[in-house]
């Protein structure tokens, strides 16, 4: 399927809203952390015991953005995850040695999860963040016509509904300082950050450590961000994906025609056009070894997964040092 009907077929896919959820694990024999396997970069910080404040890494038709719903719901963060519930509030699990998986109360419409801290959305369009703070990126601007948010590893950025992003954190690589240009959606990778423009063109900001930045030429309908690389898809179905490579993740599969990305740090997973998840890259802990099951929705982090079906059951796999697999 391609052309019209695909693109068709993608923006419903975005376009669902989900029930509530319900938690099935799906969990690898290793419940240990396994610090060897971590990231395949030097310059990541990655301390499993206390966050490191490390300053030498480079750690339709109109003009209105309408982030796709898919993108902001539910987000993978390094080892927790958050999704919005179908009353609007917050659920998060997983790893809390910095509050990440500590919410405030109340409404939220969407959630982007980062190494050690989380962003929400109120319905007023305004951002809400939680969890570790060493560089301001849990104090967004003031707003209220945010309609995506984005957790990096040290900063965030948000989508207004003009399509101008507004980043907040730390920018000593210039994670927090995207191109004046407009977009539809944004990815933020851990000290880079890239986005579909409004001619549905990739534009990336940051470093172009394992060049990130030679992003592919041409038009595509989605843009993943994971640890070092990133993943676009097509209109036709196609995906390509560009940077590190250390652990396979921009090897993608050459029969696939996918329907949405989720990236992770290491790996990245997609939806086929039938639903079902499809992950590559690193695999040590069952990260990319997803349950063939029917999902609307895919997200990634460091050593694990989660999916929604349509009926709004979620469902996570991979490691579980630190609870990412207890769905509430």
């Amino acid at each position: 399927m391609t052309g019209p009907k695909l693109a068709l077929l993608i923006t419903l896919a975005w376009a669902l809203m989900l029930p509530g959820c319900r938690g099935v694990l799906v969990a690898d024999d290793d419940s240990a952390d396994d610090d060897s396997a971590d990231d395949d970069d030097a310059t990541a910080d990655d301390d499993d015991t206390t966050p490191v404040d490390d300053d030498d890494t480079t750690d339709d038709d109109d003009d209105t953005a309408t982030a796709p719903p898919s993108f902001g719901t539910m987000d993978a963060g390094r080892d927790h995850t958050c999704f919005v519930q179908a009353d609007g509030s917050m659920a998060c699990w997983g790893r809390n040695d910095q509050g990440q998986t500590e919410p405030p109360d109340g409404e939220f419409s969407a959630v982007g999860s980062g190494k050690y801290h989380s962003c929400g959305i109120r319905p007023d369009g305004s951002v809400e963040c939680w969890g570790y703070n060493t560089d301001g990126q849990i104090d967004p601007p003031l707003g209220n016509d945010f309609v995506q948010v984005e957790a990096g590893y040290f900063n965030s950025c948000g989508l207004h509904a003009d399509g101008t992003v507004e980043c907040w954190g730390r920018d000593n690589v210039g994670q927090s300082s995207p191109p004046d240009l407009l977009f539809q959606h944004i990815a933020l990778g851990h000290y880079y950050g890239c986005g579909l423009t409004d001619i549905f063109e990739i534009a990336c900001w940051g470093p172009n450590d394992y060049d990130v930045q030679n992003y592919p030429p041409g038009t595509y309908v989605q843009v993943s961000a994971g640890g070092f690389h990133g993943c676009a898809l097509r209109e036709d179905a196609m995906v390509v994906c560009w940077g590190n490579n250390g652990n396979g993740e921009c090897n993608v599969p050459a029969w696939l025609e996918a329907s949405l990305l989720g990236a992770g740090i290491t790996n990245q997973c997609a939806l086929d056009l039938d639903g079902y998840p499809v992950c590559w890259g690193r695999d040590d802990h069952g990260q990319s070894s997803p349950p063939m099951i029917v999902f609307d929705r895919i997200t990634s982090g460091h050593d694990h997964a989660c999916g929604t079906e349509a009926d709004g059951n979620l469902i996570c796999w991979g490691d579980n040092s630190f609870g990412q697999l207890m769905i509430p």
